[in-house]
């Protein structure tokens, strides 16, 4: 077996990351205190924002 090894799944909505545990049982990972993460992406020329901080930038501009 690998070092390691990750599934991520990029759904529409949700974008969730699993890893295979030294047991060889799957593991979900939680970042930012959740499994889930927005699948949102906005670009522009100095950078990218992602996930919960784009969220965040269209909630509070409206």
């Amino acid at each position: 077996m690998a070092a390691w090894e990750m599934a991520i799944d990029f759904g529409t909505s949700n974008t969730t990351v699993a890893m295979r545990t030294a047991t060889g049982a799957p593991e979900v990972v939680e970042i930012s205190n959740s499994r889930y993460l927005p699948s949102v992406v906005y670009l522009e020329q100095d950078g990218a924002l992602t996930g919960d901080g784009r969220v965040h930038m269209i909630e509070t501009s409206r």
